[in-house]
């Protein structure tokens, strides 16, 4: 199991650099309208502070989305083996596909296995999300 205090520095580098590549390209990465994994979120924009965005955010990982729920929370990664089941975002990983789900300030990020698409999982997401966040 990796070492907490390293996931938390990986987690931190991971947000630091997404803000720089959204600055110097926020189109980045590209995807093609309507073909291949992207679709279900192409044309997604990133919600404003304290608003509930469940369409989802493309990151630079395209098995990760990212969603804005509009309420702060402490900082955690959620593993299937190593979470609190009384994690209010535990039944997230419950959901097909779902590898990890990593929450920070007003977002919850979910990845998803490759093999996965996010047009069979994307709506079991959302109506996690809606419950918790609505």
């Amino acid at each position: 199991m990796p070492d907490p205090q390293e996931l938390r520095w990986f987690h931190r580098l991971r947000h630091f650099n997404r803000q720089w590549i959204d600055r110097l390209d926020p189109d980045w990465p590209p995807v093609e309208d309507g073909q291949g994994e992207g679709a279900a979120h192409a044309d997604t924009q990133a919600a404003p502070p304290g608003a509930l965005n469940l369409a989802g955010e493309r990151t630079p990982n395209p098995h990760a989305l990212k969603f804005h729920v509009g309420v702060s929370m402490t900082q955690r990664t959620l593993l299937p083996d190593s979470h609190a089941p009384e994690d209010p975002l535990a039944p997230l990983l419950d959901v097909p596909g779902v590898v990890s789900v990593f929450a920070v300030e007003d977002f919850v990020t979910v990845l998803k296995r490759p093999e996965v698409e996010w047009d069979d999982m994307l709506s079991s997401v959302q109506a996690h999300l809606e419950a918790l966040f609505n």
